[in-house]
């Protein structure tokens, strides 16, 4: 399915994230850092979804940096940036801020966050974040994009490509809730326990299956029952718990 981006320093979020989204097969690629995000997103194929948090330890405003960068570089900013924060945090919010398509509410709670994830991907692909315009284009290529891992920062001019300035209203609408620092979040034993993960990760190989099976489509509502009951079988003798 691809892989998602999450921006954390908080290794129990990253932790209960990448097990959660295990069950769907989405890889988490995690950045503690604004410029580990960037060479991220330009070292191959886009994300699915990128998962800001508001803030990091060292950067109050990483969030939004990040979600601006992308908005503004016409080759990835189709890209769905998606607000990951804790009902307290930014409460005072009444919309989401400029440059976030969603928002998803921590802590990671099974199997309401892999099912929000699922259908964030669907939604995107159905409506599409509209892409770049030709023109957007080549202005853009007229920019150079600095390498991962280069010095001096990132910095560009605003022709296109990243740029660190911050938009100051979406940095003062963040402002004020999003906390510096770690946050400590239940562990994923509390929602995620591997018998539970086991029985999910069947549950969603089997509506995949049926979804792309014609038989199914078909048949008559009282064949249902055993069409489901085959699947199920299948899937079983074939489901890899080790994955979980």
């Amino acid at each position: 399915m691809g892989y998602c981006l999450l921006l954390e320093a908080d290794r129990s979020i990253v932790r209960d994230v990448q097990t959660s989204l295990k069950l769907i097969d989405l890889d988490v690629k995690v950045a503690k850092s604004v410029d580990a995000a960037k060479g991220i997103v330009l070292d191959g194929e886009p994300p699915r979804l990128v998962f800001v948090r508001p803030a990091l330890p060292d950067d109050e405003q990483a969030g939004v940096k990040l979600a601006q960068n992308i908005k503004i570089h016409p080759l990835l900013r189709s890209c769905p940036v998606v607000l990951l924060r804790h009902k307290e945090e930014m409460a005072h919010l009444n919309s989401l801020p400029k440059n976030f398509d969603a928002e998803l509410f921590l802590p990671v709670a099974f199997p309401s966050f892999t099912k929000e994830v699922r259908s964030l991907i669907e939604h995107f692909r159905e409506n599409p974040i509209p892409q770049a315009t030709e023109a957007e284009q080549l202005s853009m290529a007229s920019s150079a994009i600095e390498p991962r891992g280069s010095a001096g920062g990132s910095r560009e001019s605003s022709a296109g490509g990243f740029a660190d300035e911050q938009s100051e209203d979406v940095a003062a609408q963040l402002s004020g809730g999003a906390p510096g620092g770690e946050v400590d979040t239940p562990t994923p034993n509390m929602f995620l326990s591997r018998r539970l993960m086991i029985a999910y990760g069947i549950h969603i190989a089997v509506l995949d299956r049926l979804r792309q099976s014609s038989e199914f489509a078909t048949a008559p509502l009282e064949e249902l029952p055993a069409i489901v009951q085959r699947v199920t079988d299948a899937v079983v003798s074939d489901f890899d718990a080790e994955k979980l």
